[in-house]
């Protein structure tokens, strides 16, 4: 459920304070790793997502948490077999953060909070996570565009449709596997653990779709 921008950063904020006196052990659970499988249409400026996130849990949770870019809206979320509905945040099961960055505030900015519920017999060592929604594709290294746990380092797996105009920037992590039609796919992945991954893509113009990553 989308927030507003003020009462997102009053979170933030509040949360950072408290998060200077405690250590970081604290954090109930942690992101370990994502394996991103996405698509960006640069002509409808659709960028669709699904991203299996390998989890850690410290201590027992009921839920867990994410920010995500408040054009992207979640469409599914499951454990295994058992889909699992996005509640309205309560403010309470958030834990403290540390102290953001200006890269990751900027990063977090217009950000919404997707709180999942975790049954009480499952302790997953993964979830997984659809989600879609128009973005500007110059915004994309500067975006909430993959679920963010702000102060947690994970890996990244990358798996990306993208049109084959796109062409790879300098710091580029990806290399080409295959081009059909109109569009690429590219796989690589993070070297070390990151709080954010950013599109290593240049955005240039592309041509009508013709097929969809699943």
């Amino acid at each position: 459920m989308p927030l507003s921008k003020s009462f997102i950063f009053s979170i933030l904020i509040t949360l950072a304070v408290i998060g200077c006196s405690r250590n970081q052990d604290a954090t109930p659970f942690e992101f370990c790793a994502h394996n991103l499988k996405f698509k960006y249409d640069s002509n409808t400026h659709l960028l669709s997502v699904a991203d299996t996130i390998t989890l850690n849990f410290n201590r027992n949770v009921d839920h867990i948490y994410f920010f995500l870019h408040d054009s992207l809206q979640v469409t599914r979320i499951c454990i295994g077999n058992q889909e699992l509905i996005p509640e309205p945040v309560s403010p309470r099961y958030i834990q403290t953060l540390p102290l953001l960055t200006e890269k990751m505030a900027k990063v977090l900015d217009r950000a919404q909070i997707v709180q999942v519920p975790i049954p009480k017999s499952l302790f997953p060592k993964s979830i997984k996570v659809w989600y879609s929604g128009n973005v500007d594709s110059r915004d994309l290294p500067e975006i909430a565009w993959h679920p963010i746990l702000p102060g947690v380092h994970a890996n990244f797996q990358l798996a990306a449709l993208l049109p084959a105009e796109f062409k790879p920037a300098e710091n580029n992590i990806l290399s080409l596997q295959n081009c059909e039609d109109a569009w690429c796919l590219w796989t690589g992945q993070t070297s070390e653990p990151k709080q954010f991954c950013d599109i290593p893509f240049l955005i240039s113009e592309a041509t009508n779709p013709k097929t969809i990553l699943n």
